[in-house]
């Protein structure tokens, strides 16, 4: 029976980890479609695009009882999205106005963030291989933008600033994701990400062609299947764990800019991709010992 348990546990484990990695990819194929929408949509328009748009979803399939939606902690519910409503928009906006692995680093160095509110608020446990994953994750990052330069200005501040709600949002999902169902989540982070954006989008609305259109709504079916993916998945994993194995998304849109927007891919950009792997996989070390 014992061992019948830790082999079920495993599984849950190894589906909350996939299930993050998944979203990690559709997130940063979002982060490349972003970057070639700002270029003729400005950030805020799409941040209320990618928003309503996907609350609209929802609400459709909330009429038709295909999904329910129950808030329980509505506190908590309102935290969790107020705090990413904010790191949203300032990523877009980072995105839209510097280098796209640059802008992408700044968020991802949200697990530092996670771990510490973990830490702090939720007294959630933490283990030596965490922390050295987390390291290796922050490590990669650093080779990966080329971080060494230390040439800060008020895009960059804006930018790490994006990394720092989306942590403080991420600890916060994990407490939330104990009460609260995804769809409720999800549909929450949507409407009240829609309503932040509003003042800043209403006045930068414009009629788009087809094409444009078009890819703002892939960016919808993007952001929405990994916003509910991710969700779901922190049920099997702790904040911290989910954070780090999330952050080896920037590989890809680091692959994508370097192919189709001709940003340089150096060796430190091999090195941190390898970097940024090798820490999600030592995260998980820790667990595979307890159940080994």
């Amino acid at each position: 029976m014992k061992n019948t348990s830790h082999i079920n546990s495993f599984k849950k484990y190894l589906k909350g980890i996939l299930g993050m990695f998944i979203a990690s990819v559709l997130f940063g194929f979002m982060a490349f479609l972003v970057r070639v929408a700002s270029k003729d949509v400005p950030y805020s328009v799409i941040v209320f695009i990618r928003a309503s748009g996907g609350a609209l979803v929802f609400i459709i399939l909330y009429i038709f009882k295909l999904i329910s939606f129950h808030p329980v902690n509505r506190k908590l519910l309102f935290l969790r999205s107020f705090l990413g409503a904010i790191a949203l928009m300032l990523w877009f906006y980072s995105i839209s106005s510097i280098s796209l692995s640059k802008a992408v680093f700044y968020l991802y160095s949200y697990p530092l963030y996670t771990a510490l509110f973990s830490i702090l608020f939720y007294r959630e446990k933490i283990y030596i291989e965490q922390v050295v994953g987390m390291l290796s994750v922050i490590m990669g990052l650093i080779s990966l933008s080329g971080f060494w330069a230390f040439d800060f200005n008020i895009k960059d501040t804006l930018g790490i600033l994006s990394g720092f709600f989306a942590g403080f949002a991420m600890s916060v999902l994990h407490r939330v994701r104990k009460t609260d169902e995804p769809w409720t989540i999800v549909i929450f982070f949507l409407v009240i990400s829609s309503f932040v954006s509003i003042p800043f989008a209403i006045t930068k609305f414009s009629f788009f062609n087809i094409q444009t259109w078009s890819l703002l709504i892939f960016i919808v079916v993007i952001a929405t299947t990994g916003q509910v993916l991710m969700t779901y998945s922190y049920k099997y994993c702790s904040a911290v764990q989910g954070s780090i194995v999330s952050s080896t998304s920037v590989v890809f849109p680091a692959v994508l800019g370097s192919f189709l927007l001709g940003e340089v891919m150096t060796g430190s950009t091999f090195i941190g991709g390898f970097l940024i792997i090798a820490g999600g996989i030592v995260s998980s070390i820790k667990f595979r010992k307890e159940n080994s």
